[in-house]
């Protein structure tokens, strides 16, 4: 053991160089104990101490790699999304006093939704009588999913214990937000007829072939713009028909197209376009999904024809 004695009066910058020199022989004190216990040590001891802690990096770094490309792997939309609600999650807990602010569980997580978001007016919509629109359940629900990601995260980086936030008392809580939604609407008398409005009338068939036509007349100008627009208008109604994400339409290739002959189905031949649809938001696992097309009797409005303009064009 090595012992400093310090006089009792010494001058400040004395007092400084001795504290420093106190901690150097303690140091080294505690490198040569470390020596002495390896030279006692058997080397197969040793030895394997190293490899446990060579085999413990390694295994961190895989889940590292892994966990970075799980979370690269995510939609663009997606990840927009989760980061300003996590964001805003942080935001709310620094300003209540929280310590860490970060750190996800079920009671702050309902704290937060009940002071921070729940009967808060949208940020986004509002309705044709200028009034505010509150948020509903859909937008409650993300943020519920974007903060237990937030927490997934904390787990596997092992700097939280606690139980998963999405626990029985935010089910009750997402259970509940639905029937005073159903309630609050019975009670206030809310025409539901709006809700569905596009079911019950042929704007949506009208408004589809205004815009079809527009990309139709768009071509007329030169053969850049003429592209363009029977690009556009091919994945226009591709989307539309097929209930497609505009990135499965982007993705298409001509290997994803086939035809497939239908039988029985009247004097004439029958042909169906037929299309594979890729990995996307909604099959990020690449199944094998796919969306069919028949001829339409308004070739304004027709997604095979639309495609064959398209191809023959270039």
């Amino acid at each position: 053991m090595y012992f400093v004695v310090l006089p009792s009066t010494v001058d400040s910058a004395s007092a400084t160089s001795t504290s420093t020199l106190s901690y150097l022989i303690v140091c080294e004190a505690k490198k040569q104990q470390h020596h002495y216990y390896l030279s006692i040590m058997p080397t197969d001891a040793i030895d394997a101490i190293h490899l446990a802690a060579q085999l413990g990096v390694e295994e961190e770094n895989v889940r590292n790699i892994i966990m970075q490309r799980c979370l690269d792997s995510r939609p663009k939309n997606t990840k927009k999304a989760f980061v300003k609600k996590q964001q805003e999650f942080v935001h709310w807990a620094k300003m209540k006093g929280y310590s860490p602010p970060e750190t996800v569980y079920e009671e702050k997580l309902l704290c937060f939704l009940n002071e921070a978001v729940l009967g808060r007016e949208s940020r986004n919509k509002k309705r044709s009588d200028s009034q505010p629109k509150r948020i509903g359940k859909p937008t409650i629900v993300q943020y519920v999913t974007a903060i237990t990601s937030l927490w997934k995260f904390q787990r596997e980086q092992k700097i939280n214990n606690h139980a998963s936030p999405r626990g029985d008392l935010v089910k009750y809580f997402l259970y509940e937000l639905s029937r005073n939604t159903y309630d609050e609407r019975k009670n206030s008398y809310f025409d539901r007829g709006q809700l569905y409005q596009h079911l019950l009338t042929n704007e949506m068939k009208k408004n589809r072939k205004r815009i079809a036509e527009y990309f139709w007349n768009c071509g007329k100008k030169n053969s850049f713009v003429t592209f363009k627009s029977l690009r556009n208008r091919a994945g226009y109604l591709l989307s539309e028909y097929g209930l497609l994400r505009g990135e499965n339409v982007r993705d298409l290739q001509l290997p994803d197209f086939f035809c497939v002959e239908m039988e029985e189905e009247g004097p004439t031949d029958c042909n169906a376009m037929v299309i594979l649809k890729g990995r996307g938001k909604t099959n990020q696992y690449g199944k094998a999904l796919f969306s069919g097309y028949y001829r339409h009797s308004d070739v304004a409005l027709c997604s095979v024809s639309c495609i064959a303009f398209y191809l023959f064009f270039r």
